[in-house]
């Protein structure tokens, strides 16, 4: 069985930040639409945690530099690939 990441709140917050930091230093913007258990744990609070963050990338329309972002932060964070799922 594949690793399977444990994301806290904190995790999320992180994650979705270093996104944010990678986009910026390329003079680029994301805009992620967030679904599933990663609202659960950062806007209800009914979770303590989460395996993945599903997302529904707004923009840019070319998901690849988004993909790579992700891969980068996996890399830093010791994640598994397939931590942020587009949907």
């Amino acid at each position: 069985m594949p690793y399977m990441a444990v994301l806290s709140k904190q995790d999320v917050v992180a994650a979705l930040a270093r996104l944010g930091d990678l986009a910026d230093a390329r003079g680029e913007t994301i805009e992620l639409l967030l679904l599933g258990g990663s609202v659960m744990v950062l806007v209800f609070e009914t979770r303590q945690s989460t395996r993945d963050i599903d997302v529904v990338i707004l923009h840019p329309a070319e998901t690849a530099q988004v993909r790579a972002m992700a891969q980068t932060v996996a890399q830093e964070r010791g994640w598994p690939a397939d931590w942020l799922q587009l949907r």
